[in-house]
């Protein structure tokens, strides 16, 4: 597991206070997110682009994700992008302006 994420989990359990289920189910997420987009080492957080995450989202949703769990990898991944502007890791948030989709109401 790299450094970056490590650090985010240890926010997500002791200043979030999540719960151990959302820290495991973000962590799964972010890691894969992590490998697809080249952040593993950690040197690449400032390039990160929107474009990088909307091919992320397509590419899940190509593998068949339902609309509830593109919706908390897409949450994941906001909330990965705030940590790591708030602790001065990143110079911008490229997950600012996603809406997470909608879900239909059965």
């Amino acid at each position: 597991m790299s450094r970056l994420l490590d650090e985010y989990l240890n926010y997500l359990r002791v200043e979030a206070r999540l719960s151990p289920h959302t820290v495991e189910s973000y962590a799964r997420d972010i890691a894969h997110y992590m490998d697809r987009t080249g952040l593993c080492d950690g040197s690449a957080v400032s390039s990160v682009k929107r474009e990088d995450i909307l091919s992320h989202l397509a590419y899940l949703r190509e593998k068949g994700l339902s609309a509830v769990s593109l919706r908390r990898h897409l949450s994941s991944i906001k909330s990965f992008h705030r940590f790591l502007l708030r602790e001065g890791l990143s110079d911008a948030d490229p997950a600012s302006d996603f809406q997470s989709p909608r879900i239909e109401r059965r």
